[in-house]
């Protein structure tokens, strides 16, 4: 009966002790459940803070778009102007080139009217020597028995030389003799009757004319028939 009741007391003891342990070991359980529900806790504001920075980079990129497009707006206006200021830079530069081309055309032509008038001055200068050149060549040869042969070489070698820098300057001789007359080529201060000639045929001349450039620097003074 007495070891029955150490026994008992033994197992009393026992179980205090147990109990006394318990509270503890309960503590260490609850608190590692605490920290694993603290850690789930985390877990789901983790997930918040993400979205959260998600939808910040979100906002960032659309303001950002936004500032881009401005921008391009900005650059399209300033594009549009100086494609418009380069249109009028150009038309101008096409009006100033077909002005400059007017004017090398028109200073060419100048110049051109200037030689031609220079050469029928010069011409209308020198003529008269030729004319009394060809009247002493066919003086000489009227009188080709009386005149040294020397001589009339000599004037004839002249009259030669003469008719040469006519032809240098690209002065020509209408030609008259035999030819119908023309108004705008010959002055008629004679007229004959002969019916061996055509009608308004030249049948004498009495000063050569000449042309320069289809230019008449002087009409040939002419003898009509019919």
């Amino acid at each position: 009966m007495k070891g029955e009741m150490m026994k008992k007391n033994k197992a009393d003891v026992s179980m205090k002790t147990d109990n006394s342990i318990d509270p503890g070991a309960k503590a260490q359980t609850e608190q590692a459940a605490e920290v694993e529900m603290e850690t789930k806790t985390v877990e789901p504001g983790a997930d918040t803070v993400d979205r959260t920075t998600t939808e910040c980079d979100k906002a960032g990129t659309a303001e950002k778009n936004i500032d881009l497009a401005e921008e391009i707006k900005k650059l399209a206006a300033e594009n549009a102007k100086l494609t418009q200021k380069l249109a009028a830079r150009d038309k101008e530069y096409v009006s100033l080139a077909a002005e400059y081309d007017n004017f090398r055309k028109r200073s060419k032509k100048e110049k051109e009217n200037l030689y031609k008038d220079s050469v029928k001055d010069v011409a209308e200068a020198w003529l008269p020597l030729v004319d009394d050149l060809g009247r002493a060549v066919a003086a000489a040869e009227a009188m080709s028995e009386k005149v040294d042969k020397s001589v009339m070489d000599g004037i004839i070698l002249i009259q030669k030389r003469a008719e040469q820098i006519l032809a240098s300057l690209k002065i020509k001789e209408i030609n008259a003799l035999g030819e119908k007359f023309d108004p705008n080529l010959h002055n008629a201060v004679m007229q004959t009757t002969d019916e061996t000639k055509g009608e308004q045929e030249i049948v004498e001349v009495f000063q050569k004319g000449y042309t320069y450039d289809d230019r008449v620097i002087r009409h040939s003074v002419v003898k009509v028939a019919n």
